[in-house]
This record gives structure tokens, sequence and C-alpha cells, in this order.
């Protein structure tokens, strides 16, 4: 729906109401590690790639396909590395270990 308005589809607002619904539906929700963590890693990737330096590093360029791929690859390490460094306290505190 956002698409058809011309706005972006995925931005902060959206991740917030959806937690907003979730959470009035099953209150409970809000400590289970299940919804911490999906929403922590939905918001971090949401923020990541909201950042302008960040846009600008991974816009669609003209350029050889080598170049788009490892451009690609950058950008899904550094969203990788950004939820880990975001979700090692929550898993560390429900399990008493992390993924890094």
């Amino acid at each position: 729906m956002a698409l058809a308005l011309g706005r972006e589809a995925l931005t902060l607002r959206l991740v917030a109401f959806g937690a907003l619904i979730v959470l009035l539906f099953w209150p409970e929700a809000l400590a289970r590690p299940s919804f911490q963590l999906s929403f922590a890693a939905v918001a971090t990737i949401v923020i990541l790639h909201e950042l302008s330096l960040v846009k600008r590093f991974t816009e669609r360029r003209d350029e050889p396909t080598l170049y788009r791929f490892a451009r690609g690859v950058v950008s899904l390490v550094l969203t990788g590395l950004a939820i880990e460094i975001i979700l090692a306290p929550i898993a560390l505190f429900h399990f008493h270990k992390t993924g890094l």
C-alpha cells in the first residue's frame, strides 16, 4: 500500500506499528525472546539502511557486474554484523550465549 501511495515500503514507523499491534493482542509477548529478537533485528535493518552513508553505498549504479556483486556482499556482511551486535545482549540475557 505504501508503494502505491509513493512512499517507502519499510520504515521505522511501520515496524513500530507492527509491534503495537502484536502488543495489543498479546502483551505478554514483550517478555519473550522471539518478539525481542525479531523486532530488534528488523528495526536494525531499517535503521541501518536509512542512513545516508549506507544509502549512497548501496544505491544502483552503472558499473560492472563484479563491482555490483562485491557491493552487495559488503552490504550483506555489514547488515549481518550490525544485527549480531544488536542481538547479542538479548541473546546473552535469554540464552546465556551469543551467535558471535
